[in-house]
């Protein structure tokens, strides 16, 4: 027996994390409201490029782009891969760092899907940092 591979489609699965056949996107889930809706289909004002080989695809509407993509997810308030926290913000002395990494000094709350992470000051560490009288 053999397959007549000429007639084979392939088609992708939406919210696997694979964009694939005629999906605009694929961020691995089917909610809509985070660039890439339910029918994986770039939604409005948003911008989707494929992650790296073997990634889901990375959506954002900021409008920092590097030919064509997101320079960053970091600040849109989600912890997205590579982030060690995202506070909502690109600020830096607030925890969380410019490019969403823990700053030395404090600790960032269990990441909860939906929820911005908190950073606040860890006390008897030796370092000093915002929101700290004193670290002794």
């Amino acid at each position: 027996l053999g397959v007549d591979v000429s007639t084979s489609v392939c088609s992708g699965i939406c919210g696997d994390g694979f964009p694939l056949g005629d999906e605009q996107c694929d961020d691995g889930n089917v909610r809509s409201g985070d660039g890439c809706d339910a029918g994986c289909r770039v939604e409005r004002a948003w911008i989707c490029c494929e992650g790296p080989r073997g990634s889901s695809s990375q959506c954002s509407n900021e409008v920092i782009l590097v030919d064509g993509c997101p320079e960053s997810l970091c600040g849109n308030a989600f912890r997205d891969p590579g982030e060690d926290c995202d506070d909502g913000n690109r600020m830096a002395g607030d925890g969380c760092s410019y490019h969403c990494l823990v700053e030395p000094g404090f600790m960032c709350s269990i990441y909860m899907p939906g929820l911005t992470d908190t950073c606040t000051p860890i006390c008897r560490d030796g370092v000093q940092v915002s929101g700290e009288s004193c670290d002794d």
